[in-house]
């Protein structure tokens, strides 16, 4: 809030009505606030206008008048003129050091005024910098709460393929167990058979392959989880990829399946054209 002219006025009387010298420091001390600058000014505009009490000449006392009258009037005049000499040349002296001391005060209170102007700056950037600060709380903050619930969704999806690999790995066990008991039970088509488990051996090391690769892959990331806290649309992006992985597994699964029960009918065929030709023969 600016200061007036006369507020400053006002704080220097009563300053100057307790004994004081007014000055920059206790008028602005007594208003509470202001411009350095603006209270010298003030203060300048009040020394000037007269208001400022200057002390009244003493009167000459009782026993140094009889010591005048008993010496002369004339003695008298002498030591006035060289008192008022004196006093004139100390004057000067006086108004020529006030003058120096207004100049070292004027630059003294336009440094505090750019000091004071640089303090406020400050103020406001620490109150932009500390709102930076909280919004950026909160949105990390946010950030690890969509990254925990990545982490577990990555969790489960791989939970899933595991899962599902077990599954996949117990069913290609039977499907060979099977295949090897009924190439045992017949062992006259062995040999057309052989290409088609070569074919289907091949296969299945591809997968098994796979299935390795995805498991590792699996490991992989969960090892690397910690790093998805940084980079949280990456997950997201590896979720996608092994959702995709695992979709073209259980097609690739379901295929060979397919497969395996295809081959199964045709070892049938082969099982019952082989007991018919055993029939017509006999």
């Amino acid at each position: 809030m600016a200061i007036s002219k006369e507020q400053v006025a006002d704080a220097a009387a009563a300053i100057q009505a307790e004994g004081l010298e007014p000055t920059y420091m206790n008028v602005r001390e007594r208003l509470g606030s202001g411009s350095f600058s603006t209270i010298q000014k003030y203060l300048k505009d009040w020394r000037s206008s007269g208001a400022e009490i200057k002390p009244e000449a003493e009167e000459l006392p009782e026993p140094f008048r009889e010591v005048l009258q008993r010496f002369g009037l004339e003695a008298w005049r002498a030591v006035s003129v060289w008192a008022k000499d004196e006093l004139d040349e100390t004057r000067k002296d006086f108004e020529r050091r006030v003058v120096e001391n207004q100049a070292e005060a004027e630059k003294a209170a336009a440094t505090v005024d750019a000091l004071q102007v640089e303090l406020n700056s400050l103020g406001e950037e620490r109150d932009s910098l500390r709102t930076e600060v909280e919004e950026a709380r909160s949105k990390l903050a946010a950030a690890q709460g969509a990254l925990s619930e990545t982490r577990k969704q990555v969790e489960r999806e791989i939970e899933r393929n595991q899962a599902l690999e077990r599954r996949n790995q117990d069913e290609l066990s039977a499907a060979a167990k099977d295949f090897e008991r009924r190439i045992a039970e017949h062992q006259s088509d062995i040999d057309k058979v052989a290409k088609t488990v070569d074919a289907l051996q091949a296969e299945l090391d591809k997968v098994r392959e796979e299935r390795e690769s995805f498991r590792r892959e699996a490991e992989g990331a969960r090892a690397n989880l910690s790093a998805a806290q940084a980079t949280l649309s990456e997950a997201r992006k590896q979720i996608e990829r092994e959702i995709e992985r695992s979709t073209a597994l259980e097609r690739r699964n379901q295929e060979l399946s397919e497969r395996v029960i295809e081959e199964s009918a045709k070892a049938k065929a082969l099982e019952l054209g082989a007991g018919k030709r055993s029939d017509q023969t006999e």
